[in-house]
């Protein structure tokens, strides 16, 4: 008898009751057109140019995925790169609803959209800062750029400042007050990914990649917020 493996569900609500890993979430979008992108690519924010965190004349990189560069406008194809041609899908997932169908486990958009424009779920202006570029666990990793917040709220002091990019946090906690589908989840820390199966030329490339993007890093938190056009874009992507 031939085993076939089972892929792995991941840490959704209800796996049992959940059909299909799909990739419909909510999120918040930071895409930007650029030149060296793909030219259908949208903006969605002007203050910060991730392509001064990516290798796009592959210096530190030796192979990526043939997704290529998500971010920074994304990828243009031949003769200009010779990835998939792919817009910019520069993203941070706030809560994974899996698909459409609740019959999967999913939540159906029209439901979602009444939601979000319902005025149950509170969303602000959101202002974030990245925090740092790190590679996540996979082999060959996947690059991301993290927006962490670095601490909690003073709730003891009501004049207190909240903590950088706290408005990701507030918006994901009345999401998973609001949605109980089977197939919701949070797939780790706030994040954008930027390229998949990352392979680094020799170690001294990769560490001074992510010296570069920690310098990068700092000149950003040292000068100013990144702030959002469009408050929350709901990102409703599903897998083929």
């Amino acid at each position: 008898e031939i085993q076939v493996p089972t892929p792995e569900m991941p840490p959704v609500l209800k796996p049992e009751a959940s059909k299909v890993d799909g990739l419909a979430f909510i999120g918040l979008s930071l895409a930007r057109k650029s030149d060296v992108g793909h030219q259908g690519s949208q903006t969605h924010q002007t203050a910060f140019d991730l392509n001064d965190i990516l290798d796009r004349n592959y210096e530190y990189f030796a192979s990526t995925n043939d997704d290529g560069w998500l971010v920074g406008g994304g990828e243009p194809g031949p003769p200009r790169s010779y990835k998939l041609p792919a817009k910019d899908s520069a993203h941070v997932e706030i809560m994974r609803v899996g698909t459409f169908k609740p019959e999967w486990g999913g939540i159906a958009e029209k439901d979602i959209i009444a939601a979000l424009g319902s005025g149950k779920i509170l969303i602000p202006q959101i202002t974030v800062l990245p925090t740092a570029v790190v590679a996540n666990t996979d082999s060959p990793p996947e690059i991301e750029i993290r927006f962490d917040m670095p601490y909690g709220p003073n709730f003891s002091d009501k004049k207190a400042p909240l903590p950088a990019n706290w408005q990701l946090r507030f918006i994901h906690n009345q999401l998973f007050k609001h949605f109980y589908n089977p197939s919701r989840f949070c797939p780790g820390a706030f994040h954008s990914t930027i390229v998949r199966k990352a392979e680094f030329r020799t170690q001294k490339h990769r560490q001074a990649y992510f010296e570069m993007c920690e310098t990068v890093i700092k000149c950003v938190l040292d000068y100013a917020c990144l702030s959002c056009n469009n408050a929350l874009t709901p990102l409703l992507h599903l897998t083929a």
